[in-house]
C-alpha cells in the first residue's frame, strides 16, 4: 500500500511538473482591452502574439509546452510593457508586478537584474546627452572664449565623454559576467558598443569602415543559438550589409568570410546570415546587389560540408549564373535578325555603347520599363548624340510575336532584334530568369554594368556621358 502511494504521488508531481510548464502572472493596474505575450519570429523580423488574455488587474499567462528560450515581450493592447527573457526549457513560474513608475520581477533574478540594468543603460546614456549639449553649447558660443580656453573645454568634455564609456563598458562585462550561461548575459555582450576609431581612422572612408568591419562583432556570443530567437542577430547583420557596401570588393570580402566561419558553429545562424545576406547582395529585387560579394558568399556556401544538398545544387547554379557577363568581362556574341530583314550579330554591331534590353513584348515589367525609358532626359540624350545605341531583343521562338511589337510597340530610335536561332536562351548565353534584363556594353563588346535596374540606369547615363 504505502508503495502505491509512493506511486502515486510521484506520478501527480511529474504530471504537476510537465503539465504546466510556466505560470506568469502579471500584476498591474491601467486601462486596456487585452494583454499579449509576444515571441520574436527570425523569419519575419517581428514580435508575433501567441498567448491573449482579456485584461484584468491580474492575469496568469500558462501553458504545458514549455517556452523555447529567447526574448518575449507583454503588451498591452498595442503598447509594448516590457520584455522578458526565457533562458532554459525548464518550469518557469514567476510574477510580474507593473506601476506607474516601476516593474517588478518576482521569481526571476535574471529578469529583475535586466530591469536594474536598463536602468543604468538610461543612466550612461543621459549622461552622454548632457555631455553632448553642453558641446553644441560651446560651439554656439564659443565666440566668447579664446581658443585656448575653447579648446580645453572640448578637450575636458571628450574626457568625461571617455570615462563614461569605460565605466558603461565595465559594468556591462561586471554584469555579464555575473549572469554567465543566462541569455540576459548573451544579450549584454551582443549589444556592447565597440570602442570609437582612433582618430587618424576618420581620415580615410577605407580605414574607417574597415576598423567598424573588423570589430563589429567584438562581443558576439556565436555559440549562443538562443540569441536567435530575439532581434539581435538581424540588426547586427543589417549593419554589418551597410559596412560592406561602403567598402571595395577586395576590403570587404575578408571580413564577410571571417563573420560566415564564425557563424558556422551553427547551422541555423549560418543560414539566417546567408540568407540575410543573399537577400541584399544577390537579389535582383535589391538595389543594393553586389556580385562580387555574393560569389564569395555562394564559394563559402559551397565549401562549407553542413550546406544540405537541395541548398548546394542551387547554390552551384547561382555561382555558376553569377559568374556569367561580369563586368569587364567580353559579352558573348549572338545572331540578330533586324526589322529590316537584315542578320548580323552582336560583335557587328557599332556605337560607343549599346544598352542591351532582352526582353518580352507583352510582359508588364517590360511595358513598364519601356514607358519610363521615355522619361528619361539623358538616355534620350546619349541616343541623339550617337554615345549609345538601345537595341531591344527578343529571345524567343515565337517570331509572331516579335512581328506584332514591331508593328504595334518598337520605338522609332531604338534598334530592334531577334535571336532568331535561340541560342541565347538555350545555350544561357545571359542569364534571363528575370525579364527585362539589360546590359551595357561598350564598344569592345565589354560588359560595363549587368543587370541595370530601372532606378538605375539614367545615373548610369549621367555617368558614360561625363566620362564621354
Amino acid at each position: 500500500m504505502k508503495q502505491l502511494i509512493r506511486i502515486l504521488i510521484l506520478l501527480f508531481c511529474s504530471y504537476s511538473v510537465v503539465g504546466q510548464s510556466y505560470h506568469i502572472t502579471v500584476n498591474s493596474e491601467f486601462q486596456a482591452d487585452s494583454l499579449h505575450i509576444k515571441s520574436y519570429n527570425n523569419k519575419e523580423h517581428q514580435y508575433q502574439a501567441f498567448q491573449s488574455q482579456p485584461y484584468q488587474k491580474q492575469v496568469v499567462f500558462k501553458g504545458t509546452a514549455p517556452l523555447t528560450p529567447g526574448i518575449y515581450v507583454i503588451e498591452a493592447d498595442s503598447v509594448m510593457l516590457l520584455e522578458f527573457f526565457i533562458s532554459d526549457i525548464r518550469v518557469e513560474k514567476f510574477t510580474i508586478d507593473i506601476n506607474q513608475q516601476n516593474v517588478k520581477f518576482k521569481g526571476s533574478p535574471e529578469n529583475q537584474a535586466n530591469r536594474d540594468f536598463i536602468k543604468k543603460m538610461q543612466n550612461y546614456d543621459l549622461k552622454m546627452q548632457q555631455l553632448d549639449q553642453r558641446f553644441k553649447e560651446l560651439k554656439s558660443g564659443g565666440q566668447t572664449l579664446s581658443q585656448e580656453a575653447l579648446q580645453l573645454a572640448v578637450d575636458s568634455l571628450t574626457q568625461q565623454a571617455e570615462l563614461i564609456r569605460k565605466d558603461k563598458l565595465a559594468y556591462q562585462r561586471k554584469t555579464a559576467t555575473a549572469y554567465q550561461g543566462t541569455l540576459f548575459s548573451s544579450v549584454i555582450q551582443a549589444t556592447m558598443e565597440i570602442p570609437s576609431p582612433p582618430v587618424e581612422y576618420y581620415k580615410s572612408k577605407t580605414t574607417y569602415y574597415k576598423y567598424l568591419l573588423d570589430h563589429l562583432f567584438d562581443y558576439y556570443p556565436w555559440r549562443d543559438d538562443r540569441l536567435l530567437n530575439t532581434p539581435i542577430p538581424h540588426n547586427k547583420f543589417q549593419f554589418l550589409a551597410q559596412i560592406l557596401l561602403q567598402l571595395e570588393a577586395k576590403d570587404a570580402i575578408p571580413g564577410l568570410i571571417e563573420y560566415l566561419d564564425q557563424s558556422k558553429n551553427s547551422s541555423e545562424l549560418y543560414s539566417l546570415l546567408f540568407d540575410h545576406l543573399e537577400n541584399i547582395f544577390g537579389s535582383y529585387k535589391s538595389l543594393l546587389k553586389d556580385e562580387d560579394l555574393y560569389i564569395a558568399m555562394l564559394e563559402h556556401a559551397l565549401a562549407n560540408p553542413a550546406v544540405d544538398e537541395v541548398k548546394r545544387e542551387r547554390y552551384r547554379f547561382e555561382l555558376d549564373i553569377a559568374q556569367r557577363n561580369r563586368k569587364g568581362s567580353q559579352a558573348p556574341d549572338f545572331n540578330i535578325l533586324l526589322k529590316n530583314g537584315d542578320t548580323t550579330s552582336l560583335y557587328k554591331m557599332e556605337a560607343p555603347y549599346l544598352l542591351l534590353l532582352f526582353q518580352l513584348p507583352d510582359c508588364p515589367a517590360c511595358v513598364d520599363l519601356r514607358v519610363r525609358m521615355e522619361s528619361m532626359d539623358q538616355l534620350k540624350l546619349n541616343i541623339k548624340s550617337g554615345l549609345v545605341k538601345v537595341v531591344t531583343l527578343f529571345y524567343e521562338e515565337n517570331e509572331a510575336a516579335w512581328r506584332n511589337y514591331l508593328n504595334k510597340s518598337a520605338h522609332p530610335d531604338y534598334l530592334h532584334g531577334w535571336n532568331y536561332d535561340t541560342k541565347v536562351l538555350s545555350e544561357n548565353l545571359y542569364d534571363l530568369r528575370i525579364t527585362p534584363m539589360m546590359i551595357l556594353v561598350d564598344a569592345n563588346k565589354k560588359v560595363v554594368a549587368k543587370d541595370v535596374l530601372p532606378a538605375q540606369l539614367e545615373q548610369l547615363m549621367i555617368d558614360i556621358a561625363k566620362k564621354n
